[in-house]
């Protein structure tokens, strides 16, 4: 397998693409929207053909774990990438791979955090692909996350806590500072993809994300 080493400089990890992933010219972490102990929001800066985007995979690495990461893509230059489990490991990578790894990614600074705690296993999420069609939500800025999750999780056929984290994770510029209690007034809201819908459908594990995001202010 071929890796590719990164650099840090400033608040971004710089990545050097060789020659054999030409397609993939630059890619660097914009920001880490989320604290250890908190599941993982991730804004990745890309350069790159666009038909070659939808061939990256993006694998957190943990102690004890892997987990796959959900992708969508913000615009030409941004990917969000979003995962279920909690990060426990100050050492934890973002691996980027196409075909074979090409990078590696750091996700916390070790002088940050004193101490690691344990993380806990899982298995591996399926990688999601953003709604394709224009969809978007009836909202006015009236209503809290919670009651348009609420009208819209009867016709998704979903629980209310799965109905959030899936306009959470389709519309993160739509919450202020990431954050999912951050609900913009003026946000215009994509529908989800059913795939995402799915990704989140068991009520038990949608309420103990919810309630992880929410309690992270």
């Amino acid at each position: 397998m071929r890796y590719i080493y990164l650099f840090f400089i400033a608040i971004a990890f710089l990545m050097i693409i060789p020659s054999a992933y030409a397609e993939i010219k630059h890619i660097s972490l914009n920001e880490r929207m989320f604290e250890i102990g908190k599941v993982p929001i991730l804004k990745i800066n890309i350069v790159a053909d666009p038909q070659h985007i939808p061939n990256l995979e993006f694998v957190l690495v943990q102690k004890k774990s892997e987990e796959r990461l959900v992708v969508r893509q913000q615009n030409q230059f941004i990917l969000v990438v979003m995962g279920q489990e909690k990060v426990y490991d100050i050492n934890a990578k973002l691996i980027v791979r196409y075909s074979n790894p090409i990078g590696s990614i750091p996700l916390f600074n070790e002088i940050d955090y004193v101490e690691e705690v344990n993380a806990s296993s899982s298995g591996y999420p399926m990688q999601i692909t953003p709604n394709s069609n224009s969809c978007t939500l009836e909202y006015d800025g009236d209503k809290t996350l919670w009651r348009l999750a609420k009208d819209y999780s009867d016709i998704w056929k979903t629980n209310v806590y799965s109905a959030m984290l899936a306009v959470f994770y389709a519309n993160p510029d739509g919450f202020y500072q990431g954050k999912i209690n951050g609900l913009r007034k003026n946000a215009k809201l994509s529908c989800p993809s059913e795939e995402l819908l799915n990704y989140y459908r068991d009520n038990k594990n949608a309420k103990n994300i919810f309630d992880s995001m929410n309690s992270s202010r």
